[in-house]
This record gives structure tokens, sequence and C-alpha cells, in this order.
């Protein structure tokens, strides 16, 4: 079966739409600094530690123009999760070209992983922000237990991710070793 090469115009239009996706989840009318701005500064759950009790106490601050943009931020953030996965994927393919399979397979599974963790948190959180006044403590739990496997999903890529350019720097300069 042929290989099949990732052209430059769809690296290029990878890199715009987490550029775009980006900016959607974090500076646009709906993203985390609009949301934060409606419920005391909290912002989004994405990135951070949170429980049933944080939870509760940040949607009670809430006001229906928060919900609105929380529920638009999520979604947009499933369009962040899709390019920001395509990116990380991309960038282990060419870190990780010349090496073996298993750590190439690693390097683009973690991606996978994070983009599976990262839709499970927002679709349980979306669920989570239209019941509001009731909450699933459950649905919070596991939202959670999703919310910090992607942190480690992208700490773990990230500390792979410099193992492996390092060692291409090393590979580069000592290329008999």
């Amino acid at each position: 079966m042929p290989k099949i090469r990732i052209t430059g115009v769809l690296r290029m239009g990878v890199v715009i739409g987490f550029i775009l996706t980006l900016y959607m989840v974090e500076a646009s009318s709906f993203g985390s600094a609009a949301v934060a701005i409606h419920n005391g500064g909290y912002g989004t759950f994405d990135m951070k530690k949170y429980d049933y009790v944080s939870v509760v106490q940040v949607l009670s601050h809430m006001d229906l123009e928060c919900v609105t943009a929380y529920q638009r931020y999520y979604l947009a953030d499933f369009l962040f999760v899709i390019c920001f996965g395509l990116l990380q994927c991309m960038t282990s393919t060419a870190v990780y070209r010349k090496n073996k399979k298993v750590y190439r397979r690693i390097a683009i599974g973690l991606p996978i992983a994070r983009g599976i963790f990262d839709v499970i948190e927002n679709v349980l959180l979306l669920i989570t922000i239209g019941n509001y006044p009731k909450i699933n403590r459950g649905l919070v739990a596991v939202a959670s237990i999703s919310t910090q496997c992607k942190l480690w999903c992208i700490r773990i890529w990230i500390g792979m991710l410099l193992v492996g350019i390092i060692y291409n720097i090393y590979k580069k300069i000592n290329p008999g070793n």
C-alpha cells in the first residue's frame, strides 16, 4: 500500500484550523475569558481540577447569558479537539518518522486518547450545565477524571515530543551512534 503524504496545503490548513479554534475557545465572545466575565472569574472547567462542590458553586453564580456562552464554548471546543489532535498527530509523525514504529504509534496514540477524554469531558459538562440546578455527582466525577486524564495525556505527549526532538538532534550530531 502506498504511503499517503500530507501536503503542505493540508499542513497549513491544520495549523490555521488550530489557530482559529484556539481563538474561538480562548478569546472570542464565547471563549473562556468571556465565560469568566459572567461567572465570577472562574472561567471554564477545562484545564482545571474541579469536583461536585466547585461545579455547584460556579454554576450557582451563572446567569442565562453565561450558560449560553458556556454552551457555545463547549461546542467550539469540539472543533478545537479535532484541530489540536490533528496538529499533535502531525507533529508526532514529523518528530518520530525515522524512529521505531512503536514510538510513533505511542506519540500518535496519546493525542487520540487526549481527544477522547476531552470529548467525554465536554459532553458530560454540557449535560451538567444543561440540567442545572439538578447536578449528577457521578457525571461530574467522570468529567473531572476525564479532564485529569486529558491533562496527563498532554503532559506525557509533550515529554515524549521533547525526548524525540533531543534524540533526533543527538542522532544528527552523532550519526554513527
